[in-house]
């Protein structure tokens, strides 16, 4: 059983419009990210909100997705893993953190990551050369839950740095995610070359 919880509470301060909204064809950034996490083996799917939490919020209501607001979400990613983290199920064997700005990540990437981690049992298991998905066994859900900060769940990787397990992931562009507005190009020239996407 494993939580799947996607940061979706940002500001895009970087990209200077809301950049989970931005469309790759019929569907915006966000509801591709959506389709793999709920396409994938996961047992709940969370999505932690904040900024443009009413439009958002409004395309993921077609979803069987667990919706929370971050009310501190200005003060940085940390609040959002640890919101994400409270929500998550106790009864989950580990917690999988995505972002909102990953649509190249796929419901066979999650589901690769999901059985590296079932079959090895880290404390934690991250892609090599990637910082998410990452995921989290459930003992560490309680120091999640009281992460702040703009640094997200990077306080508790390096404190057990000997304990993480990376997996390799290839190619590397599927960890891609959306900052600037050159990333979005990037990401739109692979839409038209159709290598990640399925036109749903």
């Amino acid at each position: 059983m494993i939580s799947a919880v996607v940061l979706a509470a940002g500001m895009s301060r970087r990209m200077g419009e809301p950049k989970l909204l931005l469309k790759l064809g019929s569907k915006t950034i966000i509801e591709h990210v959506m389709d793999n996490v709920t396409g994938a083996g996961v047992s709940e799917v969370i999505a932690v909100l904040g900024a443009e939490r009413g439009q958002i919020s409004e395309l993921l209501s077609k979803y069987d997705v667990k919706l929370i607001y971050n009310p501190r979400y200005s003060a940085g990613q940390g609040t959002s893993v640890a919101a994400g983290a409270s929500a998550a199920s106790a009864w989950s064997r580990g917690i999988m953190f995505l972002m909102g700005d990953q649509p190249l990540i796929s419901s066979g990437v999650i589901n690769y990551l999901i059985d590296c981690f079932i079959n090895t049992r880290p404390l934690i298991l991250r892609p090599r050369g990637a910082g998410n998905p990452t995921v989290f066994d459930i003992k560490l859900r309680r120091e999640l839950m009281q992460l702040s900060g703009d640094v997200g769940g990077r306080q508790v990787i390096e404190k057990y740095r000997t304990k993480v397990t990376h997996v390799p992931l290839f190619p590397r562009l599927l960890s891609m995610d959306i900052d600037t507005r050159e990333d979005y190009r990037k990401i739109l020239h692979l839409w038209e070359k159709g290598n990640f996407f399925s036109r749903r």
